[in-house]
């Protein structure tokens, strides 16, 4: 059994029955090398970039100042992080995120924000040329003129600093903005703005964050071991990677990461022009509900999947206690708590997927913190990262997305030029 033990921020990597190649593991490791060497690449730099975190600081406290509610407007990268660190850490009444078009959701998430007066709402486009805010800002213009607020107060943008229709639209309206780096893409913009002037707002301490993001940098086997395990499970053709978290605490993690690994993972061609390694689908479950949902499948279904568990040391000691002597049968509860239980049933649903020759690991927290939850993040970013670099693709862009994006603008100017 294989064991990474973090010392700066107690967290557990354990791979069960896994014996790495020496081919697979220097691959991992001159992968994360070379890297760090992508001076291109602004998200591994954001954790030692100061004016980043003090500028977002300062914007999330200056808007507080003023307004006791937050509406997060934004869709993917533009979102996810931020709601991760607001949900897992953060006072989550103090903000909302509105990151889909369908209309009903739309009034209903704009009426409700109709009870915070002053409720402020930050706009979130890395391009600034997302179809989706376009539609959701002039939307809600129009709220805003109806009840009487001034939406240049009521209004704050995050965009890259350059032409496009929101950028243009914010220097001409003089609304108050923070610049989203444009060395750092969408889905790993969580520790730039995007991520911190919600977590900040909602009273996530962001130096704590960032110290979470500093260790995942000294944990470098933690980082090239996973690499190495995801590395040797694509060629095992382990086509799908399930992540099984026993912590609800970090339920909006699991988009995030998804996310970060379809879209980055998922390539058609090499650097080099040729076709890319085939790379898992990510899944996500949940605790013990996806016991009862899909662990016969992952038991007695095609060998394809890796399964990697999520837990938390701190939670499998909380809960309440049990006598052991109200239900026949249940004696060995006696003296056990709720915690204790729920631990038992993650470590039992994994020994007994290995006890059929599923491919499992686990990482454990100490708990949930900012520092903890900080270095989490950072690890799966580098993790990706490293991923990229050992299969010789581009991780940073979405290029299989374009396609959709180009046919919905042509059928909505073929339906308008009717």
């Amino acid at each position: 059994m294989a064991k990474t033990i973090s010392n700066g921020s107690k967290m557990i990597l354990t791979v069960p029955n896994q014996k790495t190649s020496t081919e697979i593991m220097m691959k991992a490791e001159n992968a994360f090398r070379a890297l760090l060497q992508r001076i291109d690449l602004g998200f591994w730099q954001l954790p030692e970039r100061n004016e980043n975190w003090l500028a977002s600081e300062k914007f999330a406290q200056d808007i507080r100042g003023y307004a006791k509610h937050m509406l997060v407007i934004g869709l993917g990268g533009s979102f996810s992080g931020g709601r991760c660190l607001v949900e897992s850490l953060g006072d989550k009444s103090a903000v909302d995120f509105l990151f889909n078009t369908d209309p009903q959701t739309v009034e209903a998430t704009f009426k409700q924000c109709e009870k915070y007066a002053d409720c402020h709402y930050l706009i979130i486009s890395k391009s600034g040329n997302t179809l989706e805010i376009v539609c959701l800002l002039e939307i809600l213009l129009k709220k805003l003129k109806s009840q009487n607020r001034d939406f240049k107060k009521a209004i704050s943008v995050i965009t890259e600093e350059k032409s496009s229709p929101l950028f243009d639209w914010v220097v001409a309206n003089k609304i108050q903005y923070l610049a989203h780096p444009q060395d750092v893409g969408g889905r790993f913009s969580v520790f730039t703005p995007v991520g911190l002037v919600p977590a900040a707002f909602s009273g996530v301490s962001l130096a704590e964050l960032r110290t979470g993001a500093q260790k995942a940098f000294a944990d470098k086997s933690l980082i090239t071991q996973l690499a190495a395990y995801y590395l040797e499970s694509f060629q095992r053709e382990e086509t799908i990677s399930a992540f099984w978290s026993y912590i609800d605490q970090l339920a909006a993690f699991s988009p995030w990461l998804i996310q970060l690994w379809a879209e980055s993972l998922a390539k058609k061609k090499t650097r080099q022009g040729r076709e890319a390694p085939r790379v898992s689908t990510p899944v996500t479950y949940l605790g013990t509900c996806d016991q009862h949902s899909v662990l016969q499948q992952l038991m007695e279904g095609a060998k394809d999947k890796s399964i990697c568990f999520l837990r938390s040391q701190k939670l499998a000691e909380s809960g309440e206690s049990f006598t052991g002597t109200q239900w026949a049968g249940f004696e060995y509860l006696k003296d056990k708590n709720l915690g204790q239980v729920f631990a038992t049933q993650s470590q039992a649903t994994e020994e007994a997927l290995q006890s059929e020759g599923r491919s499992t690991l686990s990482i454990e927290l100490s708990s949930v913190e900012p520092e903890s939850v900080g270095k989490l993040l950072m690890v799966f970013e580098l993790l990706i990262g490293v991923l990229g670099e050992a299969l010789d693709i581009n991780a940073f862009n979405q290029p299989g997305v374009e396609l959709g994006k180009k046919i919905t603008k042509e059928k909505l100017q073929k339906s308008f030029s009717l």
